[in-house]
């Protein structure tokens, strides 16, 4: 595609690798070449900070020969519909219970984010979490936001299962 100039992948988001891995292609228009020897490092290792193990290239070719095209497509489609699904539920909660939940996703994407609840449950439901400058008119304020990747291994049970533990969040519900 003529828009897209480069593609990147966290294999332990979805391929499930057991740690923190990733690819990243671009067009060869915009690929530098490695130098042969680098100097920060000393040896002719020219991976990004000089070194990474072997195995995470196997765990994704693993993934990406188990699942033919047909097969990602679809995993992929379930995951959006599940974000989608999140989405909808989080700004129903926000009416149902009258707090501000600030559920927002981008079109298409498998990741919801939202308000930041109590340590317990961000703890409970390893949520990734980031605070956020909001700057609407002349004032400033700070959002904490935490968000969920719907990996393949997201269902619908979690998902209403983490949505009754908001409803029943104290810092959701605005409980000092």
């Amino acid at each position: 595609m003529d828009m897209v100039s480069s593609i990147a992948m966290s294999g332990h988001k979805w391929a499930g690798a057991p740690w923190p891995c990733g690819i990243y292609m671009t067009k060869v228009k915009y690929q530098i070449s490695p130098p042969s020897q680098p100097d920060y490092i000393g040896a002719p290792d020219t991976t990004f900070a000089g070194s990474r193990n072997g195995f995470s290239p196997l765990i994704l070719w693993d993934h990406l020969s188990r699942y033919s095209y047909r097969d990602q497509v679809e995993r992929i489609r379930a995951a959006q519909e599940l974000a989608a699904y999140l989405e909808r539920r989080l700004t129903a909660m926000e009416r149902e219970l009258g707090v501000e939940l600030w559920p927002a996703r981008t079109p298409g994407a498998v990741t919801v984010r939202f308000r930041k609840p109590s340590a317990e449950l961000v703890a409970k439901w390893s949520l990734s979490s980031q605070d956020v400058l909001m700057v609407p008119g002349d004032e400033t304020t700070r959002r904490s936001y935490v968000h969920v990747f719907v990996m393949p291994s997201v269902d619908r049970a979690k998902l209403d299962a983490l949505l009754a533990e908001l409803a029943e969040d104290p810092v959701i519900l605005g409980a000092p």
